[in-house]
């Protein structure tokens, strides 16, 4: 069990560090072209407001998988790793379809909410 904590963070630490690096190169690149690189991080980003609740739906996923397994592992008398295994990908595989239906119905309205013609901004 802790060798995959260690391999969790150690993946953790590797996706943060690849996200920073690619943040850093898209707004290197609106520099070079003349374009303030705050524009990634402006409220009208639909896919930065939505972020916490599609992780939060991912990481309670992944615990009920934990739970599950876990409750089905100490029903049976043997042992079970791979009941354990397929129960936090399953659950994890739900909460990432979950998380893009939620991302995909809020950008639907968003999308819907924004004025079609450039008069009716002002």
């Amino acid at each position: 069990m802790e060798a995959a904590f260690v391999l969790g963070v150690i993946f953790a630490f590797i996706v943060i560090l690849v996200g920073v690096s690619a943040r850093k190169k898209e707004r290197m690149f609106l520099l070079s072209q003349g374009k303030d690189p705050n524009i990634v991080d402006s409220k009208n980003n639909i896919f930065s407001a939505i972020n916490y609740l599609k992780w939060g739906i991912i990481i309670i996923s992944v615990g009920l998988g934990m739970l599950t397994g876990t409750f089905i592992g100490s029903l049976k008398a043997g042992r079970y790793d791979g009941l354990y295994i397929a129960c936090l990908l399953i659950f994890s595989g739900f909460g990432i379809v979950a998380s893009y239906l939620v991302s995909r119905r809020v950008s639907d309205k968003q999308s819907k909410n924004e004025p079609k013609n450039p008069e009716e901004i002002e």
